[in-house]
């Protein structure tokens, strides 16, 4: 199983307004479990018209609700370039098409650098989505629904949504909190000045997370400045189970400011270093600001580099419109790289279009492989007097939780010891079931319990 992945970087033009995919962005995968994501850079038109442009996973034809996600457009915002991101949790079958689709109500965009991936994800993952709004007015509070008590492990923590402040100077604010806690470099935060009223924008928090098995996993919000109230559209927060060895992260809380123009200049604390050769699936995602601007200078390009070249498929640009100086916007890139050295290192990086002093909040990067570590169920067939019984048929099966079985394996035991081994499985579920037999004098069947759990090789 590898990372999918579907992208391209041709100008596409949006402007249908019945569900229409996105050029390139399809992909065939198989059956099985996998975190879908996608991100985008879009471009508003040279006279914009307040249009809304949707997007959406969609598999086998039908729309994962809970991913659509929303920008809106505005007669201010004249050519501007912004992003949009969505994720799910998805389980598609054999010949199913995991595809990302869009709408706008009217007008058009014009999409740019994209990319569609698919992450084999078989083990222990949650996810919670909801397509109903929350709305708040006041200080950190729970995203609702956004919230969940995970089993202890290590975890990829992916949250994606749409929101909106109302037509007024406001700003929201996102954080993960993890047991009560805010996790700092996750706070992103979105600004909406009146003169470029209504907008919608899209934000992203990725975040390497380890939950003890009782601490409560959630996403929090508030009105950070303003008097309005702020709208989150549909939205998911989604774990991931990863081994340890096989998640990385950067994270910065820090301010990072910076004024040159035209060359590329690397994020502080935004590296991996030597994170080992493979395919790696990438998040990066922040804030950024600008203060006083004229026509033209708030266009800011993001840049994913390894092995010290950058890869032009992550490349996004996201710009403050001189409509809307002195604000936050969130920013993000997504896509997956292949690392040929193992001494390669991960960076982020950014150019600006000119010398306007600009400052990146708190950010984080975080890499994923495919996990590297297999699993084992061992035991030994016993007759009823519990002594062992060698060269019996062993066929392992796992519970499907739907009342069917799938089949794994078939070993004989040890012919003298009884003792038996499956390897090489790919998760360590716990809904694995051992069923044994031997054609003798007399005939013997056993089975063990449906709950067995496999064991790291």
């Amino acid at each position: 199983m590898t990372i999918e992945r579907a992208f391209a970087s041709g100008s596409s033009t949006l402007n249908q307004t019945s569900w229409t995919q996105i050029n390139g962005m399809t992909l065939t995968p198989g059956a099985g479990d996998y975190l879908a994501v996608f991100s985008a850079e879009i471009q508003f038109a040279a006279s914009p018209t307040g249009s809304i442009l949707r997007i959406a996973i969609y598999v086998d034809g039908t729309i994962v609700d809970h991913s659509e996600r929303q920008i809106q457009d505005n007669s201010s915002l004249n050519d501007m370039y912004i992003g949009v991101v969505t994720s799910a949790y998805v389980s598609p079958g054999a010949a199913e098409v995991v595809e990302v689709q869009y709408i706008i109500d009217g007008g058009s965009m014009a999409v740019t650098n994209r990319e569609l991936n698919l992450f084999p994800a078989p083990g222990t993952n949650y996810q919670d989505g909801d397509i109903v709004n929350d709305t708040i007015a006041g200080t950190w509070t729970t995203l609702d629904t956004m919230t969940r008590t995970p089993a202890s492990g290590t975890y990829l923590l992916l949250f994606t949504a749409s929101a909106q402040p109302p037509s007024a100077t406001e700003t929201i604010g996102f954080r993960l909190s993890v047991g009560g806690s805010p996790v700092v470099h996750t706070e992103r935060q979105m600004f909406l000045e009146s003169s470029a009223a209504p907008a919608s924008y899209c934000v992203m928090i990725a975040a390497m997370i380890s939950p003890n098995g009782s601490q409560v996993v959630e996403i929090e919000w508030a009105r950070v400045t303003g008097s309005g109230t702020q709208t989150c559209y549909e939205r998911n927060m989604i774990m991931i189970g990863i081994p340890s060895a096989d998640i990385k992260q950067a994270l910065g809380t820090a301010d990072d400011t910076d004024s040159t123009s035209g060359s590329d200049v690397p994020i502080d604390d935004m590296t991996i270093t030597d994170p080992g050769d493979n395919d790696w699936l990438v998040f990066f995602s922040s804030s950024d600001y600008y203060g006083s601007l004229s026509s033209g200078e708030g266009m800011t390009t993001y840049k994913i580099y390894e092995g010290g070249a950058e890869d032009t498929n992550l490349t996004r640009i996201f710009e403050h419109e001189d409509s809307i100086d002195y604000a936050r916007m969130t920013l993000f890139t997504t896509g997956r790289i292949t690392l040929g050295l193992s001494t390669d290192d991960i960076l982020a990086y950014w150019q600006a279009n000119s010398t306007v002093q600009r400052t990146v909040y708190e950010r984080s990067l975080v890499i994923i492989r495919e996990p590297t570590v297999s699993y084992k169920l061992e035991g030994i067939t016993k007759d009823d007097d519990g002594v062992a019984l060698g060269s019996c048929e062993c066929f392992l099966v796992k519970d499907n939780l739907d009342d069917t079985y799938t089949f794994i394996a078939h070993v004989t035991s040890n012919a003298v010891t009884g003792a038996y081994s499956f390897t090489g499985i790919p998760d360590n579920d716990a809904n694995y079931q051992v069923i044994s037999w031997k054609d003798d004098s007399p005939h013997v069947i056993d089975v063990t319990d449906h709950i067995l759990t496999p064991e790291v090789e």
